[in-house]
């Protein structure tokens, strides 16, 4: 069920989500192509992260995974 109160559309009370979410959540990820800032975000929104290293050497994102591992609650998924 989904309650939702914003500026930029009607109000939703208690509406259901189809097709049902196992587990109640829907696991949602913050995608990083290479900005730190993205990084910080996801971090203080308590999201996932997803970094997108097309062409690019893996070391070269290192310090991102390091800053976004600090947080106590994070873990990465491989």
């Amino acid at each position: 069920m989904v309650t939702y109160r914003g500026d930029w559309r009607a109000p939703l009370e208690d509406q259901p989500i189809y097709p049902p979410i196992a587990g109640g959540r829907l696991k949602t990820w913050t995608g990083v192509g290479g900005s730190l800032e993205t990084v910080i975000s996801a971090v203080r929104h308590d999201m996932n992260l997803m970094m997108a290293i097309i062409g690019s050497d893996p070391a070269w994102f290192a310090p991102y995974v390091e800053l976004y591992q600090k947080h106590p609650s994070r873990r990465v998924e491989c």
